[in-house]
């Protein structure tokens, strides 16, 4: 007779099989893309109204006239993780996280100190873009001389959004009611850039795009 020692030992190893038969447990995604190389394929473009992209000298430029210009990584889907964006030059660019379409995504705006009025005080600001609204929820003003690279990351975790500024934690949100999100979601969504800019005088550059999605 097998004692219960021989047989607990004997499940370990038949877990350990079924482990190895299935293969390792799924890993985060990441990945960067620092716009050496011609590379919009990889991504698919969308806008309220014009966009014009373009990768000059080692960076993403979008150009005006265009009305919230969108680009989503193509085949990558995020219900938690972060996209982050390395930015010297920006009158009006954007982090975009749980894209479902071009009427519904969160979108986590930012602008340099030289932005045209009022966003050059409105250096951050999260917004929950719905239907025809794009519902603002957090805005903040920091320290962003143009010409200075900085680097702004928008989080997705469960019900929170973070945004972070050169590495430091700027807000932890939970879109409801109370902050101005009518509709929260909290599922998974298309990821990516965005821009927008009144007319060819405004720009925005994107010097490097990182994701990491959790499995």
């Amino acid at each position: 007779m097998k004692t219960k020692t021989t047989l607990a030992a004997l499940a370990l190893l038949a877990l350990g099989a079924c482990k190895s038969s299935t293969g390792s447990d799924p890993k985060p995604i990441s990945g960067e893309d620092s716009f050496t190389t011609p590379s919009l394929t990889a991504y698919a473009p969308y806008s309220e109204n014009g966009y014009n992209w373009s990768i000059q000298n080692g960076s993403l430029v979008g150009a005006g006239p265009a009305t919230q210009a969108v680009l989503t990584r193509v085949g990558l889907t995020m219900t938690n993780g972060w996209v982050e964006a390395v930015s010297s030059h920006a009158d009006d660019g954007g982090l975009v996280v749980r894209y479902q379409s071009g009427t519904d995504y969160y979108l986590l705006a930012f602008r340099d100190d030289a932005a045209p009025s009022p966003r050059g005080s409105q250096n951050l600001a999260v917004y929950h873009h719905e239907g025809t609204a794009y519902d603002q929820m957090w805005v903040k003003d920091v320290d962003w001389p143009r010409g200075t690279a900085k680097t702004v990351r928008f989080e997705a975790a469960g019900d929170k959004l973070r945004v972070y500024f050169d590495g430091a934690l700027q807000a932890e949100l939970t879109p409801s009611p109370v902050i101005n999100d009518h509709f929260p979601y909290t599922g998974g969504g298309s990821l990516g850039l965005r821009y927008s800019a009144a007319d060819a005088t405004w720009i925005t550059t994107f010097d490097t795009f990182r994701w990491y999605v959790l499995p």
